[in-house]
């Protein structure tokens, strides 16, 4: 085709497609390099799966997940929110052992493909989940992941009382530097864990938040919208812990990402600070790092170390 001069036309489409080419290219460079740097910031997502909570700790090339809560397809939606594009994987599952949780866990179990899975506790979902008794976490383990993250799992079987049948109970400790967050089972369970000191967040799992709000001096609460609903309720939890704290309540599905910072730990815009009388909504939220009391070496603690180039794990005794 020719234009009225006797010049072709095509040269001047191939000049701007090739542009749009260039420029698509480019973004979409610029979208991969942002997605793959902020996927390997430390972080703690929580992830709300219905009347439970799961969290995912992501460091560098590392996933770990904790799996809880009885409504899988808001686990999947939030799942889905949380992770990047550029990074699906997830290599280490810990799922837990309440019945309660069964449809979920076995869902991220059937679905994730993690190359290293332990039920914390919960024997009879051994299994249903396809698992067997040398997957069952029943003491201590750390999980040393890059970027100086650790996680820390300990299981306990609480015995059964007049008022309730024996059951476990389990607690997550994410540590980066001296900045921590405490995820529990259920707030009810605290009394069967040693105290881990001063914590940025406090992370339920499940159940009643006010016996754990009391015992850990935690700056930030992170709750199922299931557990802790409307003013009066907020009011209470801050009066049981007697100080202001920040607070946050997911619905299922929604998900929280808590950013390790340079000075602490960086919160959600909508997180609000509670008093006991009132809550303020807070533009912007930032934790400062706290010191905690780190878990005692010994024996029974296994330690799995996840590998930043290869990416596999190898279990020691430490």
């Amino acid at each position: 085709m020719e234009t009225a001069g006797g010049g072709s036309r095509w040269p001047r489409a191939v000049w701007l497609a090739a542009g749009a080419l260039g420029v698509t290219i480019a973004l979409a460079l610029s979208l991969g390099f942002i997605w793959a740097r902020d996927a390997e910031t430390p972080r703690v997502t929580v992830l709300g799966s219905g009347k439970g909570l799961s969290v995912l700790v992501t460091s560098g090339p590392a996933r770990l997940l904790v799996v809880a809560g009885d409504d899988a397809a808001a686990f999947e939606n939030a799942l889905a929110q949380a992770r990047h594009p550029t990074e699906r994987r997830v290599d280490i599952l810990l799922l837990s052992g309440a019945q309660i949780d069964l449809s979920v866990v076995a869902r991220a179990k059937h679905d994730l493909g993690a190359r290293y899975v332990n039920i914390l506790g919960g024997g009879s979902s051994l299994r249903d989940l396809g698992l067997t008794a040398a997957d069952r976490l029943t003491s201590v383990r750390r999980f040393r992941l890059p970027g100086s993250v650790s996680v820390t799992a300990e299981v306990k079987e609480v015995e059964a009382t007049s008022t309730a049948g024996a059951r476990t109970s389990w607690s997550v400790l994410v540590q980066h530097g001296e900045t921590a967050v405490f995820v529990l089972s259920d707030g009810k369970d605290v009394e069967h864990f040693a105290n881990p000191g001063r914590v940025s967040a406090l992370v339920l799992a499940g159940g009643d938040p006010g016996p754990a709000v009391k015992a850990i001096d935690a700056a930030a609460l992170v709750v199922s919208s299931t557990a802790v609903s409307g003013k009066q309720s907020r009011r209470e939890v801050a009066q049981a812990a007697g100080r202001k704290l920040w607070g946050l309540r997911l619905h299922p599905g929604d998900i929280a990402r808590l950013d390790f910072v340079a000075n602490g730990l960086r919160l959600p815009t909508d997180a609000t600070v509670v008093d006991g009388t009132t809550g303020r909504p807070a533009p912007s939220a930032s934790v400062a790092a706290q010191s905690v009391s780190r878990p005692t070496r010994g024996p029974g603690v296994d330690e799995l170390l996840v590998d930043e180039g290869e990416r596999t794990g190898v279990r020691q005794q430490i």
